[in-house]
């Protein structure tokens, strides 16, 4: 864990996206402060989420269509959102985005690589860096996917495995 200019790494995010959005035939923008956004985390796997996010958007987004990078702040969280103007997905699989192996039906008739886990592992990587996931999608519109982690000091949360019992707490 470590101190990170979260703006510095939309930018950086965005400039080595540009690339796979010309492959895809796609816009790509980002949107973030002109200020610096300090975020206490582990500057590794915040990438690893992000590019997912920016991988699935351009993944599942039509030719000539686009996708956003977004960054916000409020008093308690600092936010990223990657929007697109892809597929969506179908309402009735909504409730299973973050299931292990679980593709939507309307992308497993695409010809798009893809095994059902980016977003399980994602989410749990947003998960022990002490954030959250949410998503906001629409069919045949777009998908909006929100990670947000607190301002501040964050403890990445223990795995079952790792937290040890008090055995003067009985």
């Amino acid at each position: 864990m470590q101190p990170i200019d979260a703006t510095q790494v939309v930018h950086e995010l965005f400039k080595d996206g540009e690339s796979l959005a010309k492959k895809f035939n796609l816009s790509f923008y980002q949107r973030a402060p002109n200020k610096k956004v300090l975020l206490e985390t582990d500057p590794t796997l915040i990438r690893i989420i992000l590019q997912n996010m920016i991988s699935n958007a351009m993944k599942y987004s039509r030719k000539g269509k686009s996708v956003t990078i977004h960054l916000e702040t409020d008093e308690k969280k600092v936010m990223f959102a990657v929007e697109d103007e892809g597929v969506g997905i179908p309402t009735k699989d909504q409730e299973r985005v973050f299931q292990r192996f679980f593709r939507a039906k309307n992308v497993r008739q695409m010809d798009t690589d893809g095994n059902g886990l980016g977003l399980y592992i994602t989410k749990a990587i947003v998960e022990r860096l002490g954030g959250t996931i949410s998503f906001k999608s629409k069919e045949n519109v777009g998908t909006t996917f929100t990670v947000a982690f607190p301002i501040g000091n964050i403890t990445p949360k223990k795995k079952p495995e790792e937290q040890k019992r008090d055995p003067k707490a009985s």
